[in-house]
């Protein structure tokens, strides 16, 4: 996805109903509309449907569908939208697994922002401020980073980093450290970033070595792609999705109508 105020992947993803679904669909529709009229020439009150029925039968249907294509084009698109609004909740819902500790704020705030971010990403540094001011002035929201390395291997590394951070309960510190960084996200801006947080390295390294966190990450894509988020950053407050650099009062907004509903 490219919005303004997001930094993109390089890569793309095409999006449609297939074919075979609704073609499928289409049979579906013509053996509901034949069992009907085979009930009401009396097949379902247990006679037995006669070659000529049937003929008849089908002419019918043929009939129905020519002389109502509207109808047919209704029913196709309410169906498509129905999959469409299911898949987007089904990827909604992926969104609040393994929440892990990547958390800021309230843990038990009464609305949560998931924020897919990128340490390299210059918007997401820009809508940091305004963010975190939101969050500690409300004082009930829950922000949930998702880790979303996209734009280079440092912005992996940076992300197993501070996930493992987060494991030794300094998540915010080393979130807020590399958010500010104004250089290089680099091996030396690691280095100094740790040796000013006083964390030991090598404690980084076990936890990373784990295993889970790159599974996390991994996780996250999906989820992202299942939402056709393709850049950073991208909110996700209650059930609404909104891409790019969002100013605070947009975020705003979006908490109120989540509390709302």
């Amino acid at each position: 996805m490219t919005s303004p105020g997001s930094s993109t992947s390089s890569s793309t993803k095409t999006t449609g109903t297939p074919a075979s679904i609704t073609s499928k669909f289409v049979i579906a529709l013509i053996l509901m509309v034949g069992v009907g009229l085979g009930y009401g020439l009396g097949y379902g009150s247990g006679g037995k449907l006669s070659q000529t029925d049937a003929v008849e039968i089908n002419k019918m249907i043929r009939t129905y569908i020519a002389d109502n294509p509207g109808f047919v084009l209704e029913v196709l698109t309410n169906y498509n939208q129905q999959q469409r609004d299911a898949a987007r909740q089904q990827a909604l819902n992926l969104v609040k697994v393994n929440d892990g500790k990547t958390i800021i704020g309230n843990p038990d705030g009464d609305v949560t922002i998931y924020e897919f971010s990128d340490y390299n990403c210059g918007y997401c540094k820009r809508v940091f401020a305004d963010l975190m001011d939101l969050v500690r002035e409300d004082g009930n929201i829950r922000l949930v980073i998702k880790e979303f390395p996209i734009l280079a291997e440092s912005s992996t590394q940076a992300a197993q980093i501070s996930m493992a951070a987060a494991e030794l309960g300094r998540f915010e510190e080393i979130h807020t450290a590399l958010m500010q960084w104004t250089g290089r996200i680099d091996a030396s801006a690691f280095s100094r970033i740790l040796a000013d947080a006083g964390i030991n390295p090598q404690e980084i390294q076990a936890e990373i070595a784990k295993g889970e966190i790159n599974a996390i990450i991994a996780q996250t894509r999906a989820t992202a792609e299942a939402l056709d988020i393709g850049g950073t950053p991208a909110f996700v407050i209650g059930d609404e999705i909104a891409p790019g650099a969002i100013s605070r009062s947009e975020m705003a907004a979006m908490v109120a109508r989540a509390r709302n509903n």
